[in-house]
């Protein structure tokens, strides 16, 4: 859903400043090409669309590349709080089946 409603800028308008975070400006097209090489590199890894994918991110722009990759590749985003310790990481990933 969210790849679809982005899909429209990306192809629009792709330099368009789509997320500012840190003090940088990521563009449509950067963010949609940082996705595209996760995508790949999760199918590389051996990844099969439902399979579950965990990420440890504060809110930044490599959250929505993870978002969108796990989109594009089908996979079950499975976003922990980077606050977590470490016996919580563990239980979430034991749980979760990432």
């Amino acid at each position: 859903m969210l790849e679809s409603l982005l899909q429209s800028v990306i192809t629009n308008t792709p330099d368009k400043p789509l997320v500012v975070s840190q003090g940088r400006t990521w563009a449509a097209s950067e963010v949609e090409n940082l996705s595209d090489a996760l995508v790949s590199s999760l199918f590389r890894l051996g990844l099969e669309p439902i399979d579950r994918v965990a990420f440890l991110l504060p809110n930044c722009v490599e959250t929505i590349v993870s978002y969108l990759a796990c989109f594009k590749g089908g996979f079950v985003s499975v976003p922990l709080d980077y606050r977590y310790r470490p016996v919580q990481i563990n239980y979430a990933l034991n749980h979760s089946g990432a």
